[in-house]
């Protein structure tokens, strides 16, 4: 406090942000009104600091403005943390947009499902050409449903078998087209967490021809 009573803002900070407080102060004593501001300062070794600052005119019995209170709040950790979620959130956008492309355009099929009840939550166009289902067929079904399994046991063998190892990779597994055509593919599924529930994505390779001429 010893450094601080008695001292104009000019005495105490840079020239530049005390000038930008003093006009503000002139405002709340000129207008009568109060006054708020995020504002920024450096403490020793230049280290910043941000305020949230609320300033109102003090008046007396009779209403005259005689003086100016303020309150100042630190939030510098509060700032820091925004900052960091909005880098978090342009990364993670990044990264979605990433993916998408990928899963767009990807020439092999991918689904995503729901882990526990097997609903088709998003398929890409290799799916669709794959089982030769239209996307208002398989978006919101389950898997089941549309008879993809050829064993009703196996799409639950499969759900243990990803709780035990965490993923799987390059699994043969028969699957049934829309047509009732079995088709072999080479899957490969990972867990991941939307909307704070566990999915499947799984991406497939039609290994069909092959094992037909390896037979």
């Amino acid at each position: 406090s010893e450094e601080i009573v008695g001292r104009t803002d000019a005495e105490v900070l840079p020239l530049e942000t005390a000038q930008q407080i003093m006009a503000d102060d002139r405002q709340v004593f000129s207008e009568g009104i109060q006054k708020r501001r995020v504002e920024t300062l450096f403490q020793g070794e230049q280290r910043a600091q941000t305020f949230y600052t609320v300033k109102t005119p003090h008046m007396d019995q009779l209403g005259n403005i005689v003086g100016l209170v303020g309150i100042t709040r630190d939030i510098t950790d509060l700032k820091r943390a925004e900052t960091e979620l909005r880098k978090s959130e342009e990364a993670l956008r990044a990264s979605e947009e990433r993916f998408s492309k990928v899963f767009r355009s990807s020439p092999y099929p991918i689904g995503i499902t729901d882990m526990d009840t097997g609903v088709c939550l998003d398929i890409n166009d290799a799916v669709l050409s794959a089982f030769g289902y239209s996307r208002e067929e398989v978006i919101g079904q389950r898997t089941s449903g549309l008879g993809i399994w050829p064993h009703p046991q196996a799409r639950k063998q499969l759900i243990e078998r990803i709780k035990t190892t965490g993923n799987i990779r390059n699994l043969e597994v028969p699957l049934k087209s829309k047509s009732g055509e079995v088709r072999r593919f080479l899957a490969s599924t990972e867990v991941i967490v939307l909307k704070g529930k566990e999915c499947l994505v799984t991406i497939g390779t039609d290994i069909t021809e092959q094992k037909r001429a390896e037979e």
